[in-house]
Protein backbone atom coordinates (compact mmCIF):
# COMPACT_ATOMS: atom_id res chain seq x y z
CA UNK A 1 0.00 0.00 0.00
CA UNK A 2 1.51 3.26 -1.12
CA UNK A 3 0.85 6.29 1.12
CA UNK A 4 0.79 9.64 -0.59
CA UNK A 5 1.93 12.00 2.16
CA UNK A 6 1.52 15.11 0.00
CA UNK A 7 -2.16 14.27 -0.62
CA UNK A 8 -2.79 13.63 3.08
CA UNK A 9 -1.18 16.96 4.00
CA UNK A 10 -3.10 18.79 1.25
CA UNK A 11 -6.43 17.27 2.34
CA UNK A 12 -5.78 18.08 5.99
CA UNK A 13 -4.73 21.65 5.14
CA UNK A 14 -7.81 22.16 2.95
CA UNK A 15 -10.11 20.95 5.75
CA UNK A 16 -8.33 23.15 8.29
CA UNK A 17 -8.53 26.25 6.10
CA UNK A 18 -12.17 25.57 5.19
CA UNK A 19 -13.18 25.41 8.87
CA UNK A 20 -11.18 28.50 9.83
CA UNK A 21 -12.35 30.45 6.79
CA UNK A 22 -15.96 29.86 7.83
CA UNK A 23 -15.15 31.05 11.39
CA UNK A 24 -13.36 34.15 10.10
CA UNK A 25 -16.20 34.92 7.67
CA UNK A 26 -18.80 34.62 10.45
CA UNK A 27 -16.78 36.87 12.75
CA UNK A 28 -16.38 39.47 9.97
CA UNK A 29 -20.13 39.36 9.26
CA UNK A 30 -20.96 39.87 12.95
CA UNK A 31 -18.51 42.78 13.28
CA UNK A 32 -19.80 44.38 10.09
CA UNK A 33 -23.40 44.02 11.27
CA UNK A 34 -22.61 45.55 14.66
CA UNK A 35 -20.83 48.49 12.98
CA UNK A 36 -23.83 48.99 10.70
CA UNK A 37 -26.17 48.86 13.70
CA UNK A 38 -24.00 51.43 15.54
CA UNK A 39 -24.01 53.74 12.51
CA UNK A 40 -27.79 53.40 12.23
CA UNK A 41 -28.19 54.27 15.91
CA UNK A 42 -25.97 57.35 15.48
CA UNK A 43 -28.05 58.50 12.51
CA UNK A 44 -31.25 58.03 14.50
CA UNK A 45 -29.78 60.00 17.42
CA UNK A 46 -28.85 62.84 15.03
CA UNK A 47 -32.40 62.91 13.65
CA UNK A 48 -33.86 63.02 17.16
CA UNK A 49 -31.51 65.89 18.09
CA UNK A 50 -32.51 67.78 14.96
CA UNK A 51 -36.19 67.26 15.80
CA UNK A 52 -35.61 68.55 19.34
CA UNK A 53 -33.79 71.64 18.04
CA UNK A 54 -36.54 72.37 15.50
CA UNK A 55 -39.29 71.98 18.09
CA UNK A 56 -37.80 74.68 20.37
Amino acid sequence: MKINIAKIIADHTADYLRVHYIDIAEQYRRERKSKTDDETNVMLDDRERARDINSV
